[in-house]
This record gives structure tokens, sequence and C-alpha cells, in this order.
């Protein structure tokens, strides 16, 4: 045989089988609509054991103006679907996510044009069933976040769970974190951002998968120009360059907790955004955080955090009657330590802000 066509034979037979493995197919991937190979699947190959698997988890997120506030929002519509293996794994038909609002002015974040869809494989027939508006739930949990809840229906072993929503928020010190990673196992995982020239961010990657990133792409994505339609910005037009960032991962292994380890979700791989200053034309620039003592003051600044930096007297009226009939240094330490620690409930999320969730899989 010609080595040469043993070569290119070898080749394709490597190539056919990369994508065997991987279930999804990037390029055919349409909310409700699923292969056969999708409907078919009991076990994730690589990940034998895995309750479930998400086979599709996409995020594409952008910054447009709002003419009625004369500043920027983020906006990212966000695409997830995953496959229930085992009886196990039927919780992750729950979804949940916090979303914040300022009672002082009208920034807030939102979920909209939520869409959901549950499909069994029933007598060798798909059976769809629609996520209705009775499935949806929005709790107030404080003066600032409503935790919003879908459940979605009829969620078996072998069901697929397809979910589709618009994500909208006027924070954008922080872009939300995206997890390549999860407790169970990721088919394929893709992100993308387009952030005007005005924004930038410092990247961190995080975790121990970058082995799975088959894209790592960041450059100039050309320039838009906006209608700013109200008088307040002072021109009729803004123009301006964009950059983009755009990752692809595939069969990305999911990372179970261990007894004693700190929480599983700081092992995860992901990517972390954080504002480092904003430079718009004719004003003088806002430093976030690429000094320690910008750091510092956009923390002492920041609104959730208020509360916490300036705690009510009724705290120090508190802290006096705990410590009535404590005495010694150490003792009192101990003393206002464990009384604190009983008011607390911890939700596995290292974070310098209280009440956001680690791992959510919104």
């Amino acid at each position: 045989m010609n080595t040469r066509f043993t070569m290119l034979l070898l080749a394709a037979l490597v190539f056919m089988s990369t994508i065997d493995a991987q279930i999804i197919n990037p390029d055919k991937v349409k909310f409700g609509k699923f292969s056969d190979a999708e409907l078919a699947l009991e076990e994730y190959e690589s990940q034998p054991d895995a309750e479930a698997v998400i086979l599709v988890d996409k995020g594409e997120l952008r910054m447009e103006y709002d003419p009625s506030t004369g500043n920027f929002e983020m906006v990212m519509d966000r695409h997830r679907r995953i496959k229930i293996l085992r009886a196990s794994g039927t919780d992750y038909g729950n979804f949940s996510l916090l979303l914040e609002k300022t009672p002082s002015s009208s920034a807030r974040e939102e979920a909209i044009s939520i869409r959901g869809v549950t499909v069994n494989v029933e007598g060798g027939k798909a059976v769809e069933t629609k996520l209705d508006k009775q499935s949806i739930f929005r709790e107030q949990i404080s003066e600032r976040l409503q935790r919003l809840t879908i459940s979605f229906p009829q969620v078996k072993v072998g069901a697929i769970i397809d979910l589709k929503y618009t994500y909208k928020s006027d924070y954008l010190y922080n872009l939300p974190t995206w997890y390549f990673q999860r407790r169970i196992p990721t088919d394929y995982s893709y992100f993308s951002a387009v952030i005007p020239e005005y924004f930038y961010y410092n990247l961190d990657m995080k975790g121990y998968a970058s082995s799975s990133l088959t894209e790592s792409v960041v450059e100039e994505t050309g320039s838009r120009t906006m209608n700013l339609g109200t008088p307040k910005a002072g021109k009729g037009n803004l123009s301006f360059r964009t950059r983009g960032y755009r990752w692809t991962a595939v069969e990305v292994p999911g990372m179970q907790s261990e007894d004693y380890a700190p929480h599983v979700s700081n092992y995860f791989f992901r990517i972390d955004f954080e504002l480092a200053s904003i430079n718009y034309p004719g004003f003088s620039s806002s430093e976030f955080s690429n000094t320690w003592d910008n750091v510092a003051k956009t923390y002492r600044a920041s609104r959730i955090l208020q509360s916490y930096l300036e705690p009510h007297k009724d705290v120090e009226a508190l802290a006096q009657e705990w410590l009535a009939e404590t005495e010694g240094e150490v003792e009192k330490v101990v003393t206002l330590y464990e009384r604190v620690k009983e008011r607390f409930e911890w939700n596995g999320s290292y974070r310098i802000s209280p009440g956001q969730e680690a791992g959510t899989l919104l």
C-alpha cells in the first residue's frame, strides 16, 4: 500500500474517532431540535459513571447602549442543554439565578425571553413537554436580591432538558464568570464576548482542564455606531471599536467535591472578567482594579458591601450583650466568632460579596 495513502487513511480515522467521541455537532445545534445520538445516549463514554452530562453550554455576550439611562448595559444570550443519565441526576432539572436591583436607581439585572422544553423517549418516539410560566418562580429574598427558579417538568432518566434565555445587567464591574467545567461532564462549551473599547477588563483563566480548549481567540472585531438618542450625551451618535473574545472547549470532565477540601467550584476550569478601567472620550479615566489602591476603593464604594463595612449600631449593642459575661481577649474573640457563625449559612462560595451562589447552573 502506498505509504502516503496509508498516512492519510490513518489521519482520517483519527479525525473520525474524535468526532464520534463528541456527542454534539456545534454547527447543527438549534433550540428544541435534538439529534438521534442525543436521544439515544445512555452513558457518556469518557465518564461512564456520570449522572448527567451538559451537552451544550453556549453564551454570547455583548454590550448595548441604553438611551433611557445614557449608559451601556450587558446582554448575554444563553443556551444550555443537559441529558439525564441516572436517577440521581434528575435534580439538574432545577435551575436558580440571583438577580440584583438597586432600590435607589433603575440599575438592575433581569432574565427575559425564557424558553424551555423537556424531551423523553417513550415507545420509540420523542415526547416533548414545554416549560410553562407556572414552572418559573421569582422570590424576593432581600431588598436588593431576587431568586429566579426554573423547574423543568417531566424530568426522568433519559430526558433532555433544553433551556434558552437572555440575561441583562446594568452592573458592568464583573462580567459573568464562564464555567467550562461543572460537577458533571460538559460535551461542548462556547463563550464569546464583544466589548466596546471604552471598557478594559482583566482576564483570569483558572482551573486545570485547559487541555479541553479547542479555540481561544482575542481580537479586534471592527467598529460600531450607535444612536445615543438622548441630549444628555451631547452627541447624536457614538462610534467605537470593539474587542472580541471567544473560547470553545469540548469533552470537559466533571469534577466532584472531596471531604475536607475547599468547595469544588474553586477548581472548576473557568474565565473571570474584572473591570480595570473605563475610558470615555472627552472624560477622565475611571480606574477600578489596575492597582491595589483602586481595588480597595472599589470595594469600599460597593453598594452590596456598604452595610457590612458600616454596620448598624445595633450590632455593637449585640456584641456587648454576647461579651457581658466573657473575660480575656482570646475568649472574647472566640465568643464573637461563634455567635456570628451561628447567624450565617455558608453557600459554598469564596467571594467578597455576600449573597452570591457558587456553581449555579445558570
